[in-house]
């Protein structure tokens, strides 16, 4: 039997957003989620954002999710992105970092985490590698393989 740890409490993202001091944080997810619903782009653009996920092209989804938002919301655009993304991604990634410590220490740890979690400078693979630990991917047998 392994044994399952939560990086968070499952009513954190919850809580943060709907905190005064948060107000821009939320208003950005909200403002870059409902873009994705935005009616003539949707069929192409989630058919472009399934296609780069599937390809494990997480970095570059990432960077045309951005730019997407931004073409949707215009000027204020990458302001609200960043305010989302801060939290949503590179605060939460110290996070779990963190929380995980305990078990990193003793070694051996499997870290299941969305996949917008592991790219980049504050990606959970940067943390845990500044930290001195080794990380090692793990294909899954029905992913695309370059």
């Amino acid at each position: 039997r392994t044994p399952v740890m939560a990086l968070e409490p499952t009513d954190r993202i919850e809580r943060h957003f709907n905190s005064p001091e948060n107000r821009e944080a939320a208003r950005g997810m909200l403002a870059v989620y409902s873009t994705y619903l935005a009616p003539p782009a949707s069929p192409n653009r989630r058919a472009t954002g399934l296609a780069l996920y599937e390809r494990g092209e997480i970095g570059l989804m990432m960077a045309w999710d951005r730019a997407a938002a931004t073409a949707e919301l215009g000027a204020e655009g990458p302001d609200l992105y960043a305010a989302m993304h801060d939290y949503l991604v590179d605060t939460r990634n110290r996070d779990f970092r963190d929380a995980a410590q305990a078990d990193l220490l003793q070694g051996g740890v499997f870290l299941a985490v969305g996949a917008f979690h592991l790219p980049g400078r504050n990606g959970l693979i940067a943390l845990l590698q500044e930290d001195g630990y080794t990380v090692t991917r793990l294909p899954l047998p029905s992913e695309v393989q370059p």
